[in-house]
């Protein structure tokens, strides 16, 4: 009742939303700086003991109100503890990496670019009211999985984006279908542009892309560990980086290639051969032609 009030005195007032959420925003950015000074005097108080004179690193991402070396925690934290050695957090460093990565490739920007679509339509809430119907009618599940947003800041994000859209993948295309011979105009539009772009490279690049980032994700999770154990991290390292190169092996690619076939054959996906470098192989009953 009191927000209310508010709101009709401001609407008196002859106030904005965008003033009102203005003010909001300024009031949270206040209370979020009153956090951050504790933090930092806290930090101050424990770096001027006699126990840290010997020196400690400081560990932060790379955002400038962390990194920054004229007012950033960092330089504070230094011109109390001048042994304190910023290093930025390598967790953070290999999340922006991949993701710089990632971006340069055109079949995985597609990827992301059609999750994210997916997303954004499946939020509303008459479509995502659907999905969930048609996750219970499709199999008994304890709880039901909503299809997450992408971050580039956090990696982690890509890969339950990712996950979300593959273990769902049955009930999304059957929501689509069911959307597309309904009576909003709007959204049966919307579904059949989707169920265009849900075709088996999507599916195949989908799995690939899932399993890269599986593999990337356990090790961003294990740099974040308080554990943390240098030769334990080093030794992931290489395992990270043998796993990678291990699927671009055939071996790797013919499991990747069966696994996308058989999610595109319970949805009724048309599905081709798929050579290795992405080439799709002439069917079978042209073998005896000449294809130019």
């Amino acid at each position: 009742m009191q927000a209310w009030a508010e709101f009709k005195l401001q609407k008196t007032k002859g106030a904005k939303i965008q003033h009102a959420l203005d003010a909001s925003h300024a009031k949270t950015v206040k209370e979020n700086r009153y956090c951050i000074r504790a933090v930092i005097n806290a930090l101050l108080y424990i770096a001027c003991q006699n126990e840290a004179q010997r020196g400690h690193s400081q560990c932060y991402d790379g955002a400038a109100v962390m990194s920054g070396h004229i007012s950033g925690v960092q330089e504070r934290f230094r011109r109390e503890m001048s042994l304190a050695v910023y290093v930025h957090c390598y967790a953070h460093r290999l999340s922006l990496v991949v993701v710089d990565c990632v971006h340069n490739v055109q079949a995985a920007t597609e990827i992301f670019v059609t999750v994210q679509k997916l997303c954004k339509f499946f939020s509303t809430s008459v479509v995502h009211e659907e999905f969930l119907k048609v996750q219970k009618e499709l199999g008994p599940v304890n709880q039901h999985i909503a299809l997450k947003r992408l971050s580039d800041t956090t990696w982690a994000y890509q890969h339950a984006a990712c996950l979300a859209v593959k273990r769902t993948f049955p009930a999304i295309v059957t929501t689509l279908k069911r959307l597309v011979k309904g009576d909003n105009l709007h959204s049966a539009t919307e579904s059949k542009g989707l169920c265009i772009l849900l075709d088996q490279q999507f599916v195949t690049s989908l799995v690939a892309i899932e399993k890269l980032l599986l593999m990337t994700k356990q090790l961003s999770d294990h740099l974040q560990s308080p554990d943390l154990q240098l030769a334990s991290a080093e030794d992931l390292v290489q395992s990270v980086i043998s796993g990678l190169s291990e699927m671009r092996t055939g071996v790797a690619w013919k499991d990747l290639k069966e696994s996308a076939e058989d999610i595109c054959k319970k949805v009724g996906i048309r599905t081709e051969t798929v050579n290795q470098d992405g080439q799709r192989s002439a069917p079978r009953h042209l073998d005896e032609f000449i294809i130019t």
